[in-house]
């Protein structure tokens, strides 16, 4: 078997080194290539940015394959400036969340549809919408620690059967509801528990069905 000379063992020796040295930085760039950016724009002074901040440290603390970008507006106001300039959008409302090509406006707890505000060049910030749009950046089901967001369709059951409870109440009391006086207590009484489920009614209601029966926007972004 003819030897190898010096210089072809030391070129074979810097080729098995170069090669050992590309291998991890080939692999790197491929797992960056697999990972989702995700911009949340967000400002302090924003109490909306407050309620969505933990979903967004969620999806970047649970998710290897999606990185989100905190940015704060009035500290970092070049990149947002950048990002409003390079899509197009004239207004510098937050929160504002960027998956991809989606924006989302605003951000509501409640699940609701995917639908697009022209105004503020974005869809609307539902829950749901934006953990959707992750998972469909990166091809899978997103992971989060927080439970899964209520229904703006959640009925309080409970609140009719109160009423209910209450007319039940007049069969025991039927004797002494002959009385003028205590027939109109009780009267009194039942219309005292109706206004009361009403505002109960109004108070559990989602922000974003009050704001569609007003006809107005259903989120309201920080300016």
């Amino acid at each position: 078997m003819k030897q190898l000379k010096p210089w072809q063992r030391l070129l074979i020796l810097l080729v098995a080194t170069l090669s050992l040295a590309i291998a991890p930085t080939a692999s790197w760039a491929e797992g960056a290539d697999d990972i989702v950016d995700v911009y949340f724009f967000h400002s302090e002074s924003c109490p909306h940015c407050h309620e969505q901040m933990p979903l967004m440290q969620d999806i970047d603390a649970y998710n290897e394959d999606v990185d989100v970008h905190i940015i704060e507006v009035s500290q970092e106001t070049d990149k947002f400036r950048q990002y409003l300039q390079e899509h197009n959008i004239q207004t510098g409302a937050v929160p504002r969340t960027a998956i991809g090509e989606l924006s989302f406006i605003g951000y509501d707890p409640t699940s609701g549809p995917r639908e697009y505000i022209e105004a503020y060049s974005g869809y609307i910030g539902y829950r749901n919408q934006i953990v959707m749009a992750v998972s469909e950046a990166v091809g899978h089901d997103i992971q989060l620690a927080q439970a899964t967001a209520p229904s703006a369709t959640t009925h309080h059951w409970w609140l009719a059967a109160l009423p209910m409870l209450y007319l039940l109440s007049g069969v025991p009391l039927r004797d002494r509801l002959k009385l003028p006086q205590a027939r109109r207590y009780w009267i009194g009484g039942f219309a005292a528990v109706l206004l009361l489920c009403l505002f109960l009614t109004i108070g559990l209601m989602p922000e974003s069905a009050i704001r569609g029966f007003a006809q107005g926007l259903p989120l309201s972004p920080c300016s």
